[in-house]
C-alpha cells in the first residue's frame, strides 16, 4: 500500500500543480475531481485488499462495484457542478470530469501494481 499512498500523493501534487495553472474555476474543477477519484480508488484498494485475505473469489466483483460507484461519482458531480450555480462558479463541470478521469486513470495502473506486489511479497515471505 505504500507504492499506492506515494503515487496518489504525487498525483495530487500534479493535479494541484494544473490547477494552479489552469487557474480559476477551471483549476478548481480539475483538483477536485482527481481528489474525488483519489480517495474513491484509495477505497476501493483497500476494500479489495480486504477481500483478497478473507475471500479471493469476490475480488472482481469488488472492482466491478467501485468501478460503478467511481461511474456514478463522475456522473453526480458533473449534473452537480453542471447544474447548480453556486457551485458551479467555483468549480468548472469540465475540469472535474477530466480531472476525475485522470486521477481514475492513475489509480486504475497503480491500484493493481500495488496488490500485486503486495500479493508476490506475502508469497515470497510464506516460502
Amino acid at each position: 500500500m505504500t507504492l499506492l499512498l506515494i503515487g496518489t500523493l504525487l498525483g495530487l501534487a500534479g493535479a494541484a500543480l494544473a490547477a494552479v495553472l489552469l487557474g480559476g474555476a477551471l483549476g478548481a474543477g480539475a483538483l477536485s475531481g482527481f481528489a474525488l477519484a483519489a480517495l474513491l480508488g484509495l477505497a476501493a484498494s483497500a476494500w479489495q485488499v480486504r477481500l483478497l485475505r478473507r475471500r479471493p473469489a469476490r475480488a472482481f466483483s469488488v472492482f466491478a462495484i467501485a468501478f460503478l460507484l467511481k461511474l456514478a461519482a463522475l456522473l453526480v458531480g458533473t449534473l452537480l457542478l453542471r447544474y447548480l450555480e453556486p457551485i458551479g462558479a467555483r468549480a468548472d463541470w469540465r475540469g472535474f470530469a477530466l480531472g476525475f478521469a485522470a486521477g481514475v486513470l492513475w489509480l486504475s495502473v497503480l491500484g493493481p501494481l500495488a496488490l500485486s506486489r503486495g500479493h508476490h511479497q506475502r508469497r515470497q515471505a510464506a516460502l
